[in-house]
């Protein structure tokens, strides 16, 4: 296994072996080109149906979808009330989402880190 790990560092040399975390400027460039993948693909994904109402749509039944949901979704149809500008709106709801998973996930990583 620690053989394994120091060649894990010579072909990825942002990854710290030792440790098992990312450096900084890793983790930045990340989530920077994450970022710029949510702001271009937002506005594309979000002008089509997602794939519930797709599936709905295909089947027939989405006429039976009922007016008051079930409970209210903080960002609905993918946007928010502040930003006026479509666009900008679609991609800061967008970004909160992808930082929202982040966030989960980074706290998932650590309740299972091994102490």
């Amino acid at each position: 296994m620690q053989r394994l790990r120091q060649g894990a560092g010579r072909r990825f040399p942002g990854f710290h072996t030792a440790t098992g975390f990312m450096n900084r400027r890793f983790a930045i460039v990340s989530i920077a080109i994450v970022a710029a993948i949510v702001v271009l693909a937002a506005v594309y994904a979000s002008s089509h149906p997602d794939g519930l109402e797709r599936v709905a749509e295909q089947l027939g039944f989405i006429s039976q979808a009922t007016e008051e949901p079930v409970f209210a979704a903080p960002l609905p149809d993918y946007s928010t009330d502040a930003i006026k500008s479509p666009f900008w709106s679609t991609s800061v709801a967008g970004l909160i989402g992808a930082a929202l998973v982040f966030i989960v996930v980074v706290l998932i990583g650590r309740l299972f880190r091994k102490r």
